[in-house]
């Protein structure tokens, strides 16, 4: 926000007699300008705000990529992806998770779209746990033994790694 412009004044003002009289062109000035103007220290300007990231390993370890990336870093969910995650247009097409996976995904060099589905199903886990935590309750589930019906808790950072049995070559 420190660069950010901010347009002041319109087309026209109005003076003390309700006259109309246009106004010169618009001044744009950053907020860095309008602190010092109203002798605002610099320290309580609010600076751009950096999303938190993480760098998670690959359950493939690379080993099918061209580049052999065997990690990507990934962004916390923010409200940004909220508005993806519901978007209707989005989730009719079926585009929902593919554009999530390209916000989140901040390395250039492994895309999102580049790899195996087993990672970027693992990756979409990664992301929900960096917003709403371990713990997933997918709603009621009836036992289809006794019909009794309860509410688990899963606990997302228990959930293993299937491990590659054979590499290629």
């Amino acid at each position: 926000m420190a660069d950010e412009k901010i347009v002041l004044g319109g087309n026209k003002s109005q003076d003390d007699t309700n006259q109309n009289i246009p106004v010169a062109e618009k001044v744009e000035r950053t907020s860095q300008d309008i602190a010092q103007e109203h002798n605002i220290p610099k320290e309580y300007l609010d600076n751009e705000f950096q999303v938190p990231t993480e760098t998670v390993g690959l359950p493939s370890r690379g080993v099918f990529y061209p580049n052999k990336k065997d990690s990507v870093t990934i962004k916390y969910l923010t409200a940004e992806e909220d508005d993806i995650l519901y978007s209707p247009e989005l989730i009719k097409s079926g585009r929902v998770l593919d554009v999530l996976l390209d916000k989140a995904v901040k390395d250039v060099d492994l895309r999102p779209e580049d790899m195996l589905s087993g990672d970027r199903n693992f990756l979409l886990v990664e992301i929900r746990k960096t917003g709403l935590g371990n713990d997933y309750v997918p709603g009621e589930v009836t036992c289809p033994s006794c019909t009794e019906t309860y509410t688990p808790t899963i606990d997302l950072s228990k959930l293993g790694v299937k491990e590659l049995e054979a590499m290629p070559n």
